[in-house]
């Protein structure tokens, strides 16, 4: 990709120099140094999850798949397009967005798809959008209510 020798040896010593301690009553027990790359929850684990913004063009989406292409082949890593999705403005035309889906080989975000119970995708109405939040903090609360009170207590 024409990334540098030296660049190349930082981000590795980045991703592989780190070392896990096991603590047992506040007593060291052991460490362990990971052999494969990044895990789950390191900090710097979050460049697994990617935005990326283009102009809604068929021109901008095909140089994007050659980019994407471009760091499948030298990272030897691929994109799981089953887990892509696409949002497209609602103003551009839909002939537009169905080739701009087509070309990413990617589906089009629906305006309520959630991710970890979240909207991605605010539109005017927060109140009604996030209203499944207030159920459900209000049905936890009815459930401590029943668990902390007495019979006596609930009554009133």
């Amino acid at each position: 990709m024409g990334f540098g020798d030296v660049w190349c040896s930082w981000v590795r010593v980045c991703i592989t120099t780190y070392e896990l301690e096991f603590m047992v009553n506040g007593d060291s027990v052991g460490v362990i140094k990971p052999q494969r790359g990044l895990r789950q929850g390191y900090p710097i684990s979050p460049i697994y999850d990617s935005l990326l913004f283009l102009k809604a063009s068929h021109v901008d989406c095909t140089a994007l798949v050659r980019i994407l292409n471009s760091y499948c082949e030298a990272s030897g890593q691929t994109v799981n397009f089953q887990k892509s999705s696409a949002f497209v403005s609602p103003n551009t035309p839909r002939s537009l967005r169905d080739d701009i889906c087509s070309t990413l080989k990617v589906q089009q975000m629906d305006s309520k798809t959630k991710y970890l119970g979240l909207p991605l995708i605010f539109g005017q109405k927060k109140t009604e959008m996030f209203g499944f939040l207030l159920d459900k903090v209000f049905q936890k609360m009815q459930g401590w209510k029943q668990k902390l009170l007495s019979q006596s207590g609930r009554d009133v």
